[in-house]
């Protein structure tokens, strides 16, 4: 009788174990790779749309505008800052170009500040006046006799100072280096710097020239 070779079962279980060893690290290889090449994707995807969202969201905010108000541009020269602790308030001195987009209700500069595109809405003010309470009689009919009536000089709404905003209102939409802007006629040119990069955005505008 022939005795087994032990020597050669320790050899093969070995090998076993080695090819075990080897396929298992692969698996670990291949997934690493996988989760890398998945995460640069996602990465670039996420970069590619974030260099979208400013072309994207002033090209927006002109079509909104153009058919219901005004557009044009202008040098923002002054932010509007006040004092959390005095309450003063002094204009901040700039030098931006900056797109106005004014309708019924309010005025809204488009601008880059600090690296950031800034949105600043103005409401503008409404009409005023002063009097006394009672210019009503008891049954409606309102009589003035005895009542000062007055109203604002321009009684129509009136649009905050040109080339300054109030930096309370101002609202960040996205990242920016840069942006410069020019209306010649109804063509709006706008160019933006996003991460390095330059994007120009004409837009061809319905509305006249204010």
């Amino acid at each position: 009788m022939s005795r087994p070779k032990v020597g050669s079962h320790t050899i093969s279980g070995a090998f076993v174990f080695l090819l075990l060893g080897v396929f298992a690290l692969s698996a670990v290889v291949m997934v690493l790779l996988g989760a890398g090449a998945y995460n640069r994707t996602v990465d670039a995807a996420a970069a590619h749309n974030e260099l979208r969202i400013g072309p994207s969201y002033l090209r927006t905010m002109v079509r909104g505008h153009d058919e219901t108000g005004g557009i044009r541009t202008e040098r923002l020269t002054g932010i509007l800052r006040q004092e959390e602790e005095t309450g003063d308030v002094h204009t901040e001195p700039v030098d931006l170009d900056a797109i106005v987009l004014e309708d019924v209700e309010a005025v809204t500069r488009l601008f880059v500040y600090e690296g950031m595109l800034y949105e600043c809405s103005e409401p503008l003010d409404e009409e005023e006046w002063t009097g006394e309470e009672d210019v009503f009689s008891d049954d409606g009919d309102a009589f003035f006799d005895d009542a000062e009536v007055s109203f604002a000089e321009d009684d129509t709404q009136t649009a905050p100072e040109e080339g300054i905003c109030d930096g309370a209102r101002m609202q960040p939409v996205c990242a920016a280096e840069a942006m410069q802007a020019e209306r010649t006629g109804n063509l709006l040119t706008i160019r933006l710097q996003e991460g390095g990069a330059w994007h120009t955005l004409s837009c061809a505008l319905h509305a006249e020239e204010p």
